[in-house]
């Protein structure tokens, strides 16, 4: 048995043990009937007797249950042992879901299992399949996300989400997609012709130093419950005035309101060393500091998983392939996209998180905005357009400024360069008639 928890459980404990097996294949002496035989139950999605499929290895697959229904004896297609699929084959009823070998684990022996290790521990360790177990241990998918192209001063004040096939991005579009098996990009599936300028705009940063791991940051615009994933990338060598003015370049190109830089780092030190080149590049634009706490994994998650789970997240097809196509050292561990989609609670789970950890910073920050329900947003921007309307019709407004006070002002008599002559401080005026 060679992939056990201890050394399977992170990405880098799977990449060496791939790498120490492949001396197996080096020691195999030339003959025929010379065989290298793996025995053993995977540990993860990420398999090790997945990778050694793809290396020319037949598997021979021994599940507890025979399968549940035919759709997933089709999952295990021609691995399942000969024995087992020759029985299920012949009378699916009859065999469904029962023991294999019930003399070593009868059904009160796997029912206590199952409530033991739940859904996907059972999944992965008894009926060795690791095609369901990535959706109960990689929770965040691609195909959660909206994609589309929108402009970069307004966009639909609501989106529709559903992975229709038809609407699947192609391998022309997105030559290198980094989800898990079935996982895919999909474009919105309506969008409103309501369009709004964005309310607001940042770029978040997450530091780092001049070690392996990358500085990255993400540029993400918001408007009516909805976050757009404009620009992400990650930058080496970590505060030299290099990766400091690509920064504050990237926070001007796309006009944000503010830099949000995590301080965990050098105890905040990076946000000072940052500030000089950001007033000199681009002064009209906000700098805030923010503390993350708490085990990394599971706070990238909670962040993550809620927004995309309703469909919240906007990512254009350029973002995609410039976050692929440039990644440091071609190394393409340093994706966002691939980092999103192998993220699990498990503490270092991923070799480089830098990229995710950046996007759970800005959508973290931006959590005070999503509480908007899209159509609500809809009606109160037609309700806005028909009481200015109605203001400029009728010639004056009236505002409660508090203490039962109301006070009424002419549009027609306004200063020059206003529309209307009322200068808007709060919410709490509307139209009346006459004088109470």
């Amino acid at each position: 048995m060679v992939e056990v928890p201890s050394n399977s459980f992170t990405q880098v404990l799977r990449d060496q043990l791939f790498e120490l097996v492949k001396e197996l294949d080096a020691v195999l002496k030339p003959g025929a009937g010379k065989k290298i035989i793996y025995l053993g139950t995977p540990q993860n999605e990420m398999s090790l007797y997945n990778e050694l499929q793809e290396r020319g290895y037949t598997a021979v697959i021994y599940p507890a249950r025979y399968p549940y229904d035919d759709a997933h004896r089709a999952s295990y297609g021609d691995k399942l042992a000969k024995l087992i699929a020759d029985k299920y084959d012949s009378d699916p009823k009859k065999y469904a879901g029962k023991p294999t070998d019930p003399l070593r684990f009868n059904e009160e022996d796997l029912q206590k299992r199952e409530l033991s290790y739940r859904r996907s521990g059972f999944l992965l360790q008894f009926m060795l399949d690791t095609s369901l177990s990535d959706a109960d241990k990689y929770p965040l998918k691609l195909k959660d996300l909206i994609v589309g192209s929108f402009s970069l001063d307004e966009a639909p004040m609501k989106l529709t989400w559903l992975p229709d096939p038809a609407r699947r991005l192609s391998l022309q579009e997105i030559p290198k997609v980094m989800g898990l098996k079935g996982d895919a990009f999909y474009r919105c599936h309506t969008a409103s012709p309501e369009m709004e300028k964005y309310s607001y705009k940042m770029m978040a940063v997450d530091p780092s130093g001049r070690g392996r791991d990358a500085t990255a940051y993400c540029v993400l615009y918001y408007l009516n419950g909805y976050i757009y994933l404009m620009d992400t990338g990650g930058l080496m060598g970590g505060y030299s005035d290099v990766v400091l003015n690509k920064l504050a370049s990237t926070a001007k190109k796309w006009k944000v309101n503010e830099v949000v830089i995590e301080g965990n780092w050098g105890d905040g030190m990076y946000l000072k060393l940052f500030e000089p080149f950001l007033r000199k590049t681009y002064k009209d634009c906000g700098l805030t500091e923010v503390k993350s706490k708490g085990q990394k994994e599971v706070r990238i998650i909670d962040t993550l998983e809620p927004v995309l789970g309703s469909h919240k997240l906007v990512v254009t097809p350029e973002c995609i392939n410039k976050d692929i196509e440039s990644v440091p050292e071609g190394d393409y561990k340093y994706s966002l996209f691939y980092q999103m989609t192998r993220i699990t609670s498990d503490r270092g789970a991923l070799v480089h998180d830098d990229s995710i950890d950046c996007l759970a910073i800005g959508i973290g920050y931006l959590v005070d905005f999503m509480g908007v329900d899209a159509d609500q947003g809809i009606n109160e921007l037609t309700e806005e357009w028909l009481e200015d309307s109605l203001e400029s019709f009728y010639g004056f407004a009236t505002s409660d400024i508090g203490g039962g006070i109301k006070t009424t002002d002419s549009t027609k008599e306004g200063s020059k360069g206003t529309t209307k002559g009322v200068s808007r401080f709060t919410k709490g005026y509307k139209l009346w008639g006459g004088y109470s």
